[in-house]
C-alpha cells in the first residue's frame, strides 16, 4: 500500500487512527513515494523535525535509498539548520 503525505502527517501529529491504519498494513506492503518523502523533508522547521522523520523512515517503512539523497539535498538548503557536531 503506498501511503499519502496526508496519512502521515496525521501519523506525525498523533492521531491514533492514523497510528492504527499504518500499523494494520504488514511491513512490507508499506510504501511511499519519493515526493512524498521529499514533502515531508521540505516541512521539516529543524533538524528535530528532519531526524524524526527519518526515523520513521527507517523504522516504521521498507528500507528506502532514495529519501536519504532527499534529506542530504533537503540539508543543504534549510537556513535554520546547523551542522550536527555531536556525530
Amino acid at each position: 500500500m503506498i501511503f499519502d503525505t496526508d496519512v502521515l502527517i496525521w501519523y506525525f501529529r498523533g492521531n491514533q487512527k492514523a497510528k492504527e491504519f499504518i500499523s494494520g498494513v504488514p511491513y512490507a506492503d508499506r510504501q511511499v513515494s519519493s515526493f512524498c518523502i521529499m514533502e515531508l523533508a521540505q516541512d521539516c522547521r529543524d533538524r528535530q523535525e528532519v531526524r524524526t522523520v527519518k526515523e520513521f523512515i527507517a523504522i516504521i517503512l521498507p528500507a528506502l535509498s532514495m529519501p536519504m539523497i532527499i534529506f542530504r539535498k533537503r540539508r543543504s538548503r534549510c537556513s535554520n539548520c546547523t551542522r550536527d557536531r555531536t556525530g
